[in-house]
């Protein structure tokens, strides 16, 4: 037991015991909270803290389970010896300890160990000899410790160099020689550190002078297993810095490193586990230079080997490999003390295993062994360039001889290192020149994508070193070009396959080989000479495409480098004979242009180097090229842009095609033209595959063409273009068709001539390819029969039909260009050569052949096939032929006769049997541009009938495939076709002559359904919609011969779109509504702007546009889901009603009408679609709502009267918004012009109306439609509208089950519309109410007594009850504006009523009658949405059905709030009813109506006297029965509003006084809550009588928790009563509103109160009593001996509880109870000082509380009280962060500066604060008891009075001890190691520090 300073003894030694005890505590918290004040102590009192480790540590890892935080504190404790202090045996013994453990284990790393490392390092602080005595004893044991022991001695030499060095050899002569008995797994970490130690000393002999640069690397070196090596190297360079005069090595430490170097060689080197020759090969190569020349000459044949045996492993091993090697090169070749070791035959065998490690280790950046292998070869490098700096013509010799074995890995490892070399050894070298450009250029024919990318960065570097001379420097750049020009498909080549070298493919290849021909056209002036103008020849051949880019970019850069020599290098280009003509490079630049989005910007490299290769064509080129080339390079600029233009390609090819033809034009040379055209026509085998680049070609060749006038040299041209065109391609065909085109333009009848005979070979081609059928007979078939056969099966529906349908389609769209380029004045006189007007001849004889051979085994296909072709070519004349069979020649006769009404036609009907879709778009396609040829030659002038055009629309309705089909499911290619046929179709239309009917009604069958297409694809389905949109305004206007049919026929089409405008799917009304306005448009144009010469008299007429009907199916898309449905129809209206004002007026018209009002309401819908149009944001309902306003002014009487009669489908509209924008535009025409209607208009629009009623399903829309029944019957004749609706109703009364309806009843939701009559409503809804408050009771909500009178009122039904709910529902849910004025005006009756019956229902609810509240629920929901209080009814919605009291009780409240808020003018009515409903006999209504009237007081304070009358009730019913009255009562008395509550605090306050000691402890809690309120406006005269009482009775309710609960838990067990009292005690807003309660008081502890508020005196308080009796009631004969142990002080010390608890517990234990003594009373309980400063010490426990909101209010209240405590400079402390922080460091921080003020301005207090805060060590909650511990550690550590000193000081020590020992939570542990380590560091505690533990 030591003593402190002031003579007080403590038990310091036990302390630490405990301490040390807490490091092996589970809790992670405790242990770290233990190990900081252990070395807090330690530092204090070492030896004591190394007695309780030592105490511990006896037993072991097995006894004690934190080794390593006792190793620690030890370490930590020997560190902190002073010299004098130091017992060498006693660190024996630490030392012992340590080492034991750390052998007990075969791990190395574990944490303890670390730490027993740790604590013998320390000691060999003190005493280096014994520490490395103890090492070198386990040395010799066992070998797995072994490394731990040797990691001792590596942190001993980082912490202690000076100490370490001197001893190194004595290390080294005991770590070295046992070596030899280190087992296998351990040899590696003692060969790492062999490594790490020879490499050190070698640069101490070489006495050279590290860098710390060089020294950070070298400490990198490797990891972990070399640590201890490398520490000792470090630690040997510390000292050689410190103590530069005493070298380390001398003769005995090399003589121990060369007998390592011969362990490692001859034993370890050798061993079979790799690791260990890996380790040893590695320590062997540091140690290199550190042994003598001879040692090295003996050990080299032993040493090769065993490294390159090495080269057969991973990655990392070879790179260790390579870099022993290079060091045993190194040492071996270029020793300045004698000739090389090595001669080059004996480095072959070295020099040929490193070349298959080049190609190894090259490539690999796409593996995750990047490094390494980037490591490995550059050490490969370097052992070359070290062997070439002595063999340097054997080197170059075998390397060549290498690159011709054409080996892979060792060509390739060869020209890696030539690469490598050249340039370091170009001098040595420079005579061998001509030797390895052939050798080089053998290799050119390699194929392995490795070997070509390492002969690609030779070639460069060659270049770059003057190497590439004559013809073979074309040679090579050759090659470099065609590697430029690889691309990703060669990687399938079948050669590629044999790739092993690395990860090399075409990509990198091509990317070097761009990259280095780049460089030397730019880098290396020599080159240019070479380059120039031989690059001009790899832009011509075809292989070379793909490398253009490239090319084009590297002449670039050659012309402009000689720019300013520009006539030298036309020159030099002249002077070539080889290389390419102007014309060949221009065309073939030109066609390559073809993609602007190719890679490397080929365009834009292609048009600059066409601007600097201008200088080689004519001389009148270059200016025009200069102004349009750079247009053409800033279009393809910018590439994301150019990819959102869908036409970009299109746009691009037109581009080069006008290029191309200004070119031309500017050039004027025919032999130059004439040139180039062959050199296109020479340049289509370059693109024989190519159908896009042959597209471009076609067209550029017909540009051409077009420009020459030669024709035979035309016709010779696109002779040679067909026969290279390939007709199965789409593009190609298409490029051929546009150069025909661009050929017809000039040429016309040349192209014509052409096409003819290529129509005309059509057959003879098929009868050639029978001809090859007939080769390919078998011989056994006779020879008519076979060739009958195959001529038969050729026609046969089994034959592919692919190349026919590619002839006719290229034939087709050829004949279409044609005519689309041809001269318009000369279209009429061609038109039936560009139709096609020519026969199908084929040779009679050969059909009578076969025809004489046919037999009936021919099937029936096959005829069909042959004989209508038979028909077309011979007259009937030649029939019948000569058939084996008569039936077979009647049927041939008879096929032929039908094939023969075709004869002489147009081959556009052989047209239509084409399959591929490709064909019939070209077919199309060709009908459309004949149609533009016709339209355009009208245009110009030379109109005339296209006498075909009927039956050219059918063949393209044919061709699109489309008839009766359906529309919904298309291919992406049939949508193609269609959308082409349906351009085609306007042109068709559109040309003369006008359309029949029966043209149109065909047409339009065909066409209209493609609305219902989906709407994906977008970018093909909407060209085809706008192309259907097109094509009816196309019928429109080439329909009908004046106004009048014209309107006939749009009435017409519109009616067929009104399916798809009035379409549940939105893209069907969007397009429906898109064609309707265009066709108005166009309508409109023709009616105003006079097209086609129409008179007034011909135009139609109003009637005609039938507006009425018209107006009611547009309409409802103004109120449309899609905005731009909603924008296109109100531009309907507008274009219909702008063509009814222009047109006459209709027949009666009066002149009376307001002539000018139609047209400003037609002005203000046009302002209405002006909004639309620059404002999308615009509310669209006050949109809809304008158009309504101005199309019921634009609408006639009769217009209005087929409206309204039309508005069934409206109503009943797919779309919700449309029908409710149909229903809100039928209420407003009525509304506006009802009066207008006759009592048959009123009848019938009824009829609709109720017919709308019935078929509408969806509620909304129903009531909605009913509400215009509503309003017609209000502006009309109600009674014609009543008598309708009753006479339906009567109907569905008789012939309906009217309950079992889908949907409910249409006719009582007709109901609700009488519900909006004036009359009626008030009359229902009075009844409704008399008839709620005669509502029975249950008995549950009656007092006692009351049952039978209000049961003996009469007893309704329960149907009868229902009904009156449903009834009152449908009254709210009515709509309508009377029935809501109605509501409105009876607002406050309703509210009152049904919050009355709310609380009636619930205690029905309660007894299980849920019915009633849910029709309440219903109803008030209903009144809710009636009177538009969507918050209440949310309300309602989420808590209504909730039985919980206190849920239905705040529902009530919210609902009052809400209506408060939203309508103050009804509070004051609403209060009398509920003021007076109070005095009922039914407990749940006055619980209602407190709980309603305690929400609506805040809003009382406008009417003085109704205030009184409430406050009066209040305080009356604060004493009601019901708990829930008392409290509601009060909670509304404390919200009177601020300007009276004045005049009535004193009386609020006593009821809170009262209201504090209620039983009930939800009063209570509403009591303190209410006291908060109130004394935030309380005047001080209010608050002095009862400020006494307040303190006294809140700082029982903070104490009722421990009071309570201690009573209770000693002395008895868990009751009932026990739970409900610790629930009610640990209630969190109790505390926290009595801690803030108890903080608003103190403001008024001023002044006379102040002394008084500080200073309190008396008892406990009755609560605290009543509270303590209530315990010993429970638990008074149940208490047992517990309950004596804790009256006896044994757990708890409580006194002064009363005489009544001593004469109760007198009675309970007899003379036991007597013995009671008051035993270090604090005065805590009663009897004693309980004022603030009682209550300081738990508002400073609880600013740490597990709740926020009781931290929250300790904080308030301690500022609060903080003035009245006068503390100087504690304002800082109060406003400082740590009093708000949430940090328990910062809570601790505020504590203990707290405690600092206590002591220095409150000495007198601490006694107080001292006995309050232990008394918190028994809290409940563990946290306020860690808090009590550290503020208690704090007082006593701080303190210098020494009676506290000796009260406290030795029971807090005991106290802190047994928490620690018993405590089961972590925190308070945590807590009490501490206070313990705070206690002990204190000034108060001297003695305790030379205090020893007794180790026996």
């Amino acid at each position: 037991m030591a003593s402190s300073s002031s003579g007080i003894s403590i038990a310091a030694s036990e302390a630490v015991q405990v301490l040390v005890s807490s490091l092996a505590d589970e809790s992670s918290t405790v242990r770290q909270s233990s190990m900081a004040s252990l070395k807090d102590i330690a530092t204090l009192n070492p030896l004591l803290v190394l007695d309780c480790c030592y105490t511990v540590s006896r037993g072991g890892r097995r006894r004690f389970g934190n080794m390593a935080g006792v190793f620690q504190v030890s370490a930590l404790g020997v560190s902190a010896l002073k010299e004098g202090d130091v017992d060498p045996s006693f660190m024996a013994k630490l030392a012992k300890i340590a080492t034991t453990e750390m052998i007990s284990s075969k791990e190395l790393n574990a944490d303890w160990q670390r730490a027993a490392a740790g604590l013998l390092v320390s000691i060999g602080s003190h005493l280096p000899d014994l520490m490395i005595e103890e090492i070198f004893l386990h040395l010799s044991g066992p070998s797995s410790a072994l490394p731990a022991m040797v990691q001792i001695l590596a942190d001993f030499a980082s912490a202690n160099a000076t100490q370490f060095i001197p001893r190194l050899k004595g290390v080294l002569s005991r770590v070295l020689p046992i070596l030899g008995n280190v087992r296998d797994v351990h040899r590696p970490i003692f060969a790492n550190g062999m490594a790490i130690l020879s490499h050190f000393l070698g640069y101490f002999r070489s006495k050279l002078k590290l860098s710390n640069a060089r020294i950070k690397e070298f400490m990198r070196m490797t990891s972990y297993p070399g640590l201890a090596f490398r520490c000792w190297c470090q630690a040997a360079w510390q000292y050689n810095m410190d103590s530069p005069s005493h070298s380390p090595l001398d003769a005995d430490v090399m003589s121990f490193l060369n007998s390592a170097f011969e362990l490692l060689l001859r034993v370890w080197a050798t061993s079979r586990d790799l690791k260990v020759r890996t380790s040893s090969v590695e320590a062997l190569g540091q140690m290199f230079g550190l042994i003598t020349r001879t040692q090295l000459k003996t050990a080299l044949p032993r040493l090769v080997p065993t490294i390159l045996e090495l080269y057969k492993k991973d990655q990392d091993i070879a790179l260790l490999a390579t870099c022993s090697l290079h060091n045993l090169l190194n040492a071996s070749l270029l020793s300045e003390t004698g000739p090389p070791l090595l001669d080059f035959e004996d480095l072959t065998v070295i020099l040929s295993t490193l070349l298959p490690v080049v190609s190894f280790n090259n490539d690999i950046k796409e593996n995750s062994d990047f490094s390494v292998g980037l490591k490995t070869y550059n050490e490969v490098q370097r052992c070359f360039l070290t062997v070439g700096l002595v063999y340097a013509d054997d080197l170059f010799t075998f390397l060549l001889n290498k690159c011709r074995l054409k080996e892979e890995s060792l060509t390739f490892g060869a020209l890696c290192v030539l690469k490598h070399l050249l340039p370091r050894s170009s001098e040595a070298w420079h005579s061998k020149r001509p030797l390895l450009v052939e050798a080089v250029k053998s290799l050119l024919d390699e194929q392995n994508f490795g070997v070509r990318k390492a002969l690609s960065e030779l070639i460069v570097v060659m270049a770059s070193h003057c190497y590439l001379v004559g013809p073979s420097a074309e040679l090579f750049i050759e090659y470099l070009v065609r590697h430029c020009a690889l691309s990703d498909r060669n990687r399938n080549d079948p050669e590629n396959s044999k790739v092993s070298i690395g990860a090399f493919c075409p990509i990198k290849l091509r990317a070097v080989c761009e990259k280095g021909l780049l460089l030397l056209t730019i880098t290396i002036p020599e080159m240019e000479h070479i380059l120039w103008p031989f690059l001009l020849k790899m832009i011509i051949p075809r292989s070379y495409t793909a490398a253009t880019a490239t090319v084009c970019r590297c002449i670039s850069e050659l012309c402009r480098n000689r720019s300013s020599n520009s006539n030298s290098m036309v020159s030099e280009y002249k002077a070539r004979a080889d290389v390419p003509s102007p014309e060949e490079l221009f065309a073939r630049l030109l066609v390559l242009l073809h993609d602007p989005l190719s890679m490397e910007q080929l365009a834009t490299q292609i048009l600059t180097v066409l601007c600097y290769l201008a200088p080689l064509f004519p001389k009148n080129i270059n200016l025009f090229w200069q102004d349009e080339i750079p247009k053409m390079k800033a279009y393809v600029s910018d590439t994301d842009d150019l990819k959102l233009d869908p036409s970009y390609q299109e746009t691009w090819d037109d581009m080069i095609i006008n290029f191309l033809a200004e070119s031309l034009d500017v050039i004027q040379d025919t032999d130059w033209v004439i040139s180039l055209g062959n050199a296109f026509t020479y340049q289509y085998e370059l693109y024989t595959s190519d159908n896009e680049h042959s597209a471009l070609l076609h067209r550029c060749l017909g540009m051409l063409l077009q420009k020459v006038d030669d024709r035979a040299y035309v016709r010779n041209k696109i002779d040679w273009m067909y026969k290279q065109a390939s007709t199965t391609n789409p593009a190609n065909r298409l490029g051929l068709a546009k150069a025909m085109g661009l050929v017809a333009a000039s040429h016309l009848d040349t192209v014509l001539e052409k096409l003819k005979d290529i129509l005309d070979n059509v057959g003879l081609s098929i009868f050639q390819s029978y001809s090859l059928l007939s080769k390919e007979a078998k011989p056994e078939r006779s020879g008519e029969m076979v060739e009958a056969h195959k001529l038969f099966s050729f026609f046969s529906d089994n034959y592919r039909t692919e190349e026919s349908d590619d002839i006719h389609a290229a034939l087709a769209l050829m004949y279409g260009y044609a005519a689309r380029y041809a001269p318009s004045t000369v279209i009429e006189a061609r038109i039936d050569a560009l139709l096609l007007l020519c026969s199908f001849r084929l040779c009679p004889s050969l059909l009578f052949s076969c025809f004489r051979s046919c037999d009936r085994t021919l099937v029936q296909g096959s005829w069909k096939g042959v004989f209508p072709l038979m028909a077309m070519t011979f007259p009937p004349v030649f029939l019948p032929f000569p058939f084996r069979n008569p039936s077979h020649a009647r049927d041939a006769y008879e096929m032929m006769i039908s094939g023969s009404v075709e004869k002489g036609t147009n081959m556009l009907s052989r047209l239509l049997h084409v399959r591929h879709p490709t064909a019939k778009q070209a077919v199309i396609t060709a009908i459309d541009l004949l149609g533009g040829a016709v339209i355009n030659a009208a245009e110009s002038g030379a109109s005339f009938p296209l006498k075909k055009r009927d039956q050219m629309l059918d063949y393209i309705l044919t061709l699109m495939g489309r008839d009766d089909d359906g529309f919904v499911d298309s291919s992406l290619e049939l949508l193609h076709t269609q959308a082409l046929a349906l351009s085609a179709c306007t042109t068709l239309v559109s040309v003369e002559p006008k359309l029949t009917i029966e043209t149109r009604n065909y047409i339009m069958k065909a066409t209209l359904g493609f609305f219902a297409l989906p709407n994906e694809p977008v970018d093909v389905v909407n060209p085809l919609i706008d192309n259907l949109i097109t094509l009816l305004c196309a019928i429109l206007l080439t329909s009908g011969e004046d106004g009048r049919s014209r309107a006939e026929q749009l009435l017409h089409i519109m009616r067929h779109i009104d399916q798809y405008v009035s379409s549940s799917v939105e893209h069907q009304r969007k397009r429906g509504c898109l064609a309707v306005y265009e066709m108005l448009l166009k309508f409109r144009m023709l009616c105003i702007s006079g097209y086609c010469a129409l008179a007034a008299f011909v135009l139609p007429s109003r009637e005609a546009l039938c507006l009425g009907e018209r107006v009611i199916k547009y309409l409802p898309r103004c109120a449309d889901t899609n905005s731009e449905v909603r924008k296109v129809s109100a531009q309907i209206l507008d274009q219909l009603f702008s063509l009814a004002l222009s047109l006459p007026k209709p027949a009666g018209f009066s002149g009376t009408v307001d002539i000018e009002l139609p047209y400003s309401a037609l002005a203000s819908l046009e302002d209405v679609i002006a909004i639309l149009r620059s404002d999308a944001s615009i509310d669209p309902s006050e949109v809809f709502n304008r158009i309504v306003s101005s199309i019921c002014l634009l609408l006639t009487k009769d217009e209005l009267v087929a409206t309204l009669q039309g508005c069934p489908a409206a109503i009943c509209d797919k779309i919700k918004p449309s029908a409710e924008g149909a229903i809100q535009a039928i209420i407003e025409f009525v509304t506006r012009r009802g009066k207008e209607l006759g009592e048959t208009d009123v009848s019938r629009t009824t009829q609709s109306l109720l017919s709308a009623v019935v078929h509408v399903t969806e509620k909304h829309l129903r009531l909605e439609a009913l509400g215009a029944i509503a309003s017609l019957a209000e502006s009309t004749s109600s009674s014609i509208v009543f008598d309708e609706i009753l006479a339906t109703a009567g109907k569905d009364v008789v012939t309906k089950d009217i309950s079992r309806l889908r949907g409910g009843w249409p006719m009582q939701d007709a109901f609700y519309a009488f519900s909006q009559h004036t009359v009626l409503s008030f009359q229902f809804l009075e009844h409704l109410i008399s008839f709620l408050n005669q509502t029975p009771v249950a008995k549950c909500d009656l007092e006692k007594g009351d049952n039978s009178s209000h049961l003996a009122d009469g007893q309704i039904e329960d149907d009868i009850l229902q009904a009156a709910m449903i009834a009152l529902t449908a009254f709210f849910r009515g709509g309508g504006k009377v029935g809501k004025k109605a509501v409105e005006q009876s607002y406050a009756p309703v509210v009152a009523a049904l919050t009355l019956q709310f609380g009636s229902c619930h205690g029905l609810a309660s007894s299980g009658q849920h019915e009633p509240l849910r029709a309440l629920l219903t109803a008030f929901q209903a009144f809710c949405e009636c009177v538009g209080d969507l918050e209440m009814g949310k309300i309602l919605a989420r808590d209504g059905e909730q039985n919980e009291k206190e849920r239905w009780i705040n529902l009530i409240g919210e609902l009052a709030g809400s209506i408060s808020i939203k309508r103050p003018k009804e509070v004051r009515t609403i209060c009398v009813i509920l003021t007076e409903s109070l005095n009922r006999r039914q407990k749940f209504q006055r619980e209602a109506a407190a709980a309603a009237l305690s929400e609506f007081v805040p809003y009382s304070g406008g009417f003085d006297s109704l205030l009184e009358q409430m406050v009066e009730a209040l305080c009356r019913h604060v004493s009601d029965e019901s708990p829930t009255v008392r409290r509601l009562c009060l909670r509304g008395l404390v919200q009177i509003p601020s300007l009276h509550i004045y005049q009535h605090t004193i009386q609020i306050l006593g009821m809170i006084v009262a209201l504090l000691d209620d039983l009930d402890e939800s009063v209570q809690l509403t009591a303190v809550s209410c006291l908060l309120m109130i004394l935030e406006s309380s005047p001080d005269d209010a608050v002095e009588p009862v400020l006494l009482n307040l303190s006294v009775r809140l700082r029982n309710l903070q104490l009722l928790c421990s009071l309570d609960v201690l009573i209770l838990y000693a002395f008895g067990p868990m009751t009932s009563e026990f739970s409900a009292v610790i629930k009610i005690s640990m209630d969190v807003k109790m505390r926290a509103d009595a801690f803030a309660a108890f903080g608003a008081l103190g403001k008024y502890g001023v002044g006379a109160q102040r002394e008084i508020f500080l200073e309190q005196s008396g008892s406990c308080g009755s609560i605290l009593l009543g509270r303590a009796i209530k315990g010993v009631r429970i638990t008074g004969r149940k208490g047992g001996e517990k309950g004596k142990e804790f009256w006896q002080g044994k757990c708890v010390e409580v006194a002064g509880l009363g005489g009544w608890v001593k004469r109760r517990m007198t009675t309970v234990y007899g003379e036991e109870g007597r013995a009671l003594r008051r035993r270090e009373c604090s005065g805590f309980w009663g009897g004693g000082r309980i004022g603030i400063h009682a209550a300081i010490p738990r508002l400073v426990l609880h600013l740490h509380d597990d709740d926020l909101s009781v931290r929250q209010a300790c904080r308030s209240t301690l500022k609060r009280l903080a003035p009245l405590m006068e503390m100087e400079e504690s304002n800082a402390l109060f406003n400082s962060h740590c009093l708000t922080s949430d940090h328990r460091s910062d809570y601790q921080d505020f504590v203990r500066d707290l405690t600092k003020q206590f002591i220095q301005h409150l000495p007198s207090r601490i006694d107080t604060y001292m006995a309050s805060t232990i008394q918190a060590f028994d809290a409940p909650w563990p946290i306020i008891q860690a808090n009590a511990i550290y503020l208690v550690s704090c007082l006593v550590s701080l303190s210098d009075d020494q009676r506290i000193l000796s009260l406290y000081q030795t029971q807090v020590f005991g106290m802190l001890m047994g928490k620690m020992s018993r405590s089961p939570d972590a925190t308070v542990r945590a807590a009490c190691s501490s206070a313990l380590g705070l206690l002990l560091k204190s000034t108060n505690s001297l003695l305790w520090r030379t205090a020893r533990q007794d180790l026996k």
